[in-house]
């Protein structure tokens, strides 16, 4: 399921198939931008296109070579590349050089609008995924060092008792901590608080010993 309203970019010099691209994507009501060439692609305002269609052989910058400019651009866009004189050397390069996927022309309508969508979930995901990711960094920022440092201990999965003791603080404290840790946190349970940090990247969960690889 796609949220918000995406925008493809398509960019082919053949009149004809960029036409027949962009019908594609207006029988599902996906907003297109064309473009003729990757000069003009990249000369214009980023930031709302969700997708890349790019022909491989362009007038001017190459498919190939627009990989490697949104690869320096640092865009994290999917790009899609396509082409009416494919070789499995010049797939194996687009690839290679960052494409999400080929497609030989011609090619079937339903396999590259299935593309297309697939990735623009899966960019949406990671986009969702790293605005709680930022929203979680903001919460644990208003910690002190000490809390961080019970909020480390809960999530290796010590008890109250034993971050007591590592600590050196009382085990009253700790659970003070504790609940003044869920409530900067916006938890209401101690899976939730652990869960999140290790989701993440915060903290990593410790492995009891059993369940610890063998050399």
């Amino acid at each position: 399921m796609i949220l918000t309203q995406p925008t493809i970019a398509v960019i082919e010099d053949d009149t004809s198939m960029r036409q027949s691209i962009i019908k594609i994507f207006d029988s599902v009501d996906i907003n297109t931008q064309p473009y003729t060439c990757a000069e003009e692609f990249l000369n214009d305002d980023l930031a709302h296109i969700s997708c890349i269609i790019s022909d491989v052989r362009l007038r001017g910058i190459s498919g190939p070579s627009l990989l490697n400019e949104i690869s320096r651009r640092q865009h994290q866009i999917p790009v899609i590349i396509i082409s009416g004189y494919a070789d499995i050397e010049m797939a194996v390069g687009c690839l290679l050089q960052g494409a999400v996927n080929f497609f030989s022309k011609p090619f079937r309508n339903q396999a590259l609008l299935d593309c297309v969508l697939y990735h623009l979930q899966k960019s949406q995901s990671q986009k969702a995924y790293q605005e709680r990711k930022q929203a979680y960094g903001q919460r644990h920022s208003i910690l002190t060092s000490r809390e961080k440092n019970v909020l480390e201990l809960i999530v290796r999965g010590r008890l109250s008792k034993n971050v007591a003791l590592e600590l050196n603080i009382s085990k009253n404290t700790v659970d003070v901590h504790r609940v003044n840790i869920m409530k900067k946190m916006q938890v209401n349970t101690a899976g939730k608080l652990i869960s999140e940090a290790v989701y993440f990247g915060y903290y990593k969960k410790e492995l009891h010993k059993e369940f610890m690889p063998t050399s």
